[in-house]
Formats: structure tokens, C-alpha cells, sequence
């Protein structure tokens, strides 16, 4: 079966690693470049960077199908057949004691491979890398909040609290960033 690669649904569902307070926007606008969120960022005085990060999405239909696909196949095809090699190595044991390990030691690994997929699929979500260029860090309050371009949307894909010993060193910025939040929440309630 042939297993998706970079795709990435129409519809893209972000699961926050914390609750945001009521006062921080899930999503800050609908964009078509990356321009025009720096360009909003820089009307709204917000002072960002583009970071590095690992964000978690909801899986769609597509995604689920595909892996339910690539488990059915090693559960249907691959493990039947490495069963088997293990039951014949068994009976040759004296002679073939190392095949019979290694052959069980792939057993093992397509099982804990199929229970890895059918983990994935319960959890429904998938470990995702938003562009870079595309991210913003936005330091609010004593967290960071992080922001990334994805199908249009602005939206809000992770929040992490602020180390003790970065809190000095970007208290202007998470002044200047608490002031346009507060801008942009009057501006939308109006």
C-alpha cells in the first residue's frame, strides 16, 4: 500500500498542549503569505520570531485510513509468514538456534509495529513540524505562544510557559506583545 507522504488535511486541527486563557485567540486572521502576517504582526506591534517546533494535529480520514491500511497489511501479510519461518526454525532448533532467535525478534517487532499503528489511530493525532518561516513565537504574559501560517489561517498550535531565566530577557517584548493582544481583542469585540 502506498503510505501518504507530507500530505496534510484541508482542515487542520491543532491539540494544545495546555488550555489557553480565555483572553489568548485560537486563531489570529485569515492570511495568503507569509507577508501579510508580518505585515499584520508589524501594524499590531507584535514582536515575534520564526522558532523551530513540533506541534500536534488531529489525523483526518485519509491519514487514519492509510495507517489502518498499513496495519492490516502487516498484520494479513507479514506476520503470518514470520509466524510460520518461527514455527520452522523451532522445529530445527538445535541446528538453527540463531535463525530461530532472529526470526522472533521480528515477530516481536511487527507486533509492537502493529500495536504502535493501532496506538497512533486510537490516539488520533500526529506529531507535525510547521514551517519555520511560516511560525511565530509571540512571548505573552509568562508564555510563549505559537502562532503558524497553515491554510490560510493564523492559528495558535502551542503554548509553553516561559523559563525563569529567559523572563528578564524578553520582558519588553511580552509587554509590547500583552499591549497589541489586548489592541486586537478590543478591535474584535467592536
Amino acid at each position: 500500500m502506498k503510505k501518504v507522504t507530507e500530505y496534510l488535511p484541508d482542515s487542520v486541527q491543532f491539540v494544545l498542549n495546555q488550555e489557553p486563557s480565555e483572553s489568548i485567540p485560537e486563531s489570529l486572521g485569515e492570511f495568503k503569505t507569509v507577508k501579510e502576517v508580518q505585515k499584520f504582526f508589524n501594524e499590531n506591534q507584535f514582536i515575534t520570531l520564526n522558532p523551530i517546533i513540533e506541534v500536534t494535529r488531529l489525523m483526518d480520514e485519509v491519514e487514519v485510513n492509510d495507517l489502518r491500511g498499513e496495519y492490516i497489511s502487516e498484520l494479513e501479510e507479514s506476520l503470518p509468514e514470520l509466524k510460520r519461518n518461527a514455527a520452522n526454525a523451532s522445529a530445527e532448533f538445535e541446528s538453527a538456534k540463531n535463525h530461530l532467535k532472529a526470526q522472533y525478534e521480528r515477530v516481536s517487532a511487527a507486533e509492537t509495529k502493529v500495536q504502535m499503528l493501532v496506538d497512533e489511530i486510537n490516539a488520533g493525532t500526529k506529531e507535525m513540524n510547521p514551517e519555520q518561516s511560516k511560525t511565530f513565537e509571540v512571548a505573552y504574559k509568562n508564555q510563549y505562544l505559537y502562532y503558524t501560517l497553515i491554510n490560510g489561517s493564523l492559528k495558535l498550535c502551542k503554548i509553553k510557559d516561559i523559563p525563569d531565566y529567559e523572563k528578564s530577557e524578553i520582558f519588553n517584548s511580552a509587554e509590547a506583545n500583552l499591549e497589541a493582544l489586548n489592541k486586537l481583542s478590543k478591535k474584535k469585540t467592536s
